[in-house]
């Protein structure tokens, strides 16, 4: 009989291969079968490579480094027993790049807009406003129709028109920008507790005899606020430049509430990356919060952005305005 090649099998061997094959095709497998199995297992000394914990492991056909589903390796499907955890269906946030201020980012452009500019930018984007009145807003306007097909509600009153749905007509530019944001993520409705809230009545002058009433300064507001109101300034929201947004909701009818649904601290970072929250918490309308947040920011849409990790008067709602003379983005 001739010599072998290295590798290859004997006429023997594959003779009783295809005997072996041919029985299990027609379930006549027999003690025959040990034949082709001492065969195939090679010379005396030679041992396949023994599977996890000393089992044998089944080869995958497509990948032979890798062993089959099933039998609880590496690669497979986790088994009783294995060690082995199922994949994470967790979404996963990606990571967001902080907005640079520059004349061209839209919260520069926006602040920068005259009442006739802002009024043309309005008319290009075919968004429907009424005028309003509102003391201390430069622009004053309300939103007479959804933006891309997402409407914004204010509280509702008992009686009339809401004041708290005057905005200044730049804030409705980038609240435009932000429903074009919003409306790919089925989101048809942005509940908000207020836009416009006047500024508090200055508190009367002393009596003659009496000691003023020594107020503590704010400690839990970011720097640029403190500075504003050490210097007396009204708020964004007494301009018309601010929104403070609670509920995102969808065209099924589910609910993206800030309240229940962010499971933060004070003092996190919301676009870290990934999210630090808790196990217990890493749910999708939290990723989903932090998506829209952050996406948002890294558009420089708006200059301050406030969420719950920014301290405890936030806990339930979103804070995004303009402020027309900063040169910087705050996200906290």
């Amino acid at each position: 009989m001739p010599p072998t090649a290295p590798g290859s099998l004997s006429p023997e061997r594959v003779a009783d291969l295809m005997a072996f094959l041919l029985a299990i095709a027609t379930g006549t497998l027999s003690a025959g079968g040990a034949i082709v199995l001492t065969h195939l297992r090679g010379p005396p000394g030679e041992l396949r490579p023994p599977g996890p914990r000393g089992g044998s492991a089944a080869i995958d056909p497509n990948n032979p480094a890798r062993a089959a589903p099933g039998d609880g390796a590496a690669g497979g499907a986790p088994g009783r027993g294995s060690g082995a955890e199922p994949p994470s269906q967790k979404p996963v946030q990606r990571d967001y790049v902080a907005p640079v201020w520059s004349p061209a980012v839209p919260a520069a452009v926006y602040g920068a807009l005259s009442a006739p500019g802002c009024a043309a930018r309005l008319r290009e984007r075919q968004i429907a406003v009424v005028p309003a009145s509102a003391p201390g807003v430069e622009q004053p306007v309300r939103l007479a129709g959804p933006l891309h097909g997402v409407v914004f509600r204010g509280p509702v009153v008992k009686k009339g028109l809401s004041i708290f749905d005057i905005a200044d007509c730049r804030l409705v530019l980038a609240l435009d920008d932000l429903a074009a944001r919003l409306a790919p993520r089925g989101i048809v409705e942005v509940d908000h507790f207020s836009i416009h809230r006047p500024a508090p009545p200055p508190p009367p002058p002393p009596r003659r005899g009496t000691k003023p009433i020594l107020r503590p300064k704010p400690t839990s507001l970011p720097p640029a606020r403190s500075r504003a109101e050490q210097s007396g300034r009204p708020s964004q929201h007494a301009l018309g430049l601010a929104i403070d947004i609670g509920v995102f909701v969808k065209a099924d009818g589910s609910r993206l509430e800030v309240k229940t649904g962010w499971h933060g601290a004070i003092g996190d970072l919301p676009c870290a990356s990934p999210p630090r929250l808790p196990p217990e918490t890493t749910t999708p309308e939290a990723f989903e919060l932090r998506a829209i947040v952050c996406e948002v920011y890294e558009a420089g849409l708006y200059n301050v952005i406030l969420t719950p990790d920014a301290n405890a008067e936030h806990f339930d709602h979103f804070h995004l305005d303009i402020t027309t003379d900063a040169h910087w983005f705050i996200l906290e």
